[in-house]
């Protein structure tokens, strides 16, 4: 219910993850399924032509096997790629369940308030020197943990 409208989201083929795809759906939307680990240039290929029609596309950016919080390149190949801006995200959770998962991944619980913090968007330069593709995750990563971290304190959004 919350989705924006023409939303897809990466989502690992792991079966676990079958799971939030289907979840997704409920939502309204469109699950791509791919990672870092599995078939990355194919899920990079059909996110590229997710946002081609105007898609808006969601991407954990730390994988499916984590480490948590460490930003893989792939959010900066599709950004260079696309000319499409990067937006991160972040969210925190009056109550909430914690999973034994190497991410720590919470579920809301019932009547939580859930406030969302976004970043500005933000343009990557088309470059194909590794060193900046390299800066430029870093500081992607470096303003998600910031991010992450307003978030994890409930500071006001």
């Amino acid at each position: 219910m919350l989705a924006p409208p023409r939303i897809s989201v990466l989502n690992s083929s792991h079966g676990d993850a079958r799971i939030l795809g289907k979840a997704a759906r409920l939502v309204g939307a469109k699950p791509i399924w791919g990672s870092s680990n599995r078939s990355p240039l194919a899920a990079l290929r059909h996110l590229k032509e997710e946002i081609e029609t105007g898609r808006h596309v969601l991407i954990t950016p730390d994988g499916p096997r984590g480490p948590a919080r460490q930003m893989a390149l792939g959010p900066v190949a599709l950004a260079q790629l696309t000319g499409a801006p990067i937006m991160l995200f972040a969210a925190h959770c009056t109550s909430a369940w914690r999973l034994r998962s190497w991410d720590k991944t919470q579920i809301p619980k019932p009547f939580s308030t859930v406030t969302l913090y976004w970043s500005e968007p933000m343009k990557m330069a088309r470059t194909k020197d590794k060193d900046q593709q390299t800066q430029m995750q870093t500081d992607l990563e470096a303003a998600l943990n910031e991010l992450s971290a307003r978030a994890d304190r409930g500071d006001a959004a």
